[in-house]
């Protein structure tokens, strides 16, 4: 993992009328101040990212469907610098972060993770 990620797992509280599940508290240990919070669609088949911002704290949620995130450490003096995360147990063999990464690093491992898919490698 990038040094310095922090991944929360969600808890669902259910009840007769739906369920919820807190996303962010001012209590979490990596909160630190309040930023901005923006919704955003894409439509199947779309992608999005491979941006960059010099220095930012994002806190992602998917509400509905399927979130691939691919992590590139290019802090200077970070121990993870140069390493790229992706989480192979989610990867479902679509190569688009193999297609639109713009280090072209990464390309389709002959191993299969535990979905039957080949996640990327660097």
């Amino acid at each position: 993992m990038i040094d310095g990620v922090k991944v929360k797992q969600l808890k669902v509280i259910p009840d007769e009328r739906g369920h919820l599940m807190e996303m962010l508290r001012c209590d979490d240990e990596f909160y630190q101040k309040f930023g901005q919070v923006y919704l955003t669609v894409a439509y199947p088949g779309v992608v999005k990212g491979w941006h960059y911002h010099k220095v930012q704290t994002d806190h992602f949620v998917c509400v509905k469907g399927m979130l691939k995130v691919a992590l590139y450490d290019d802090r200077d003096g970070s121990p993870t610098k140069g390493e790229v995360h992706i989480d192979k147990n989610r990867c479902k063999g679509c190569a688009f972060c193999v297609e639109y990464c713009p280090r072209d690093i990464l390309e389709l491992s002959d191993e299969f993770n535990a979905k039957g898919y080949h996640p990327p490698l660097v």
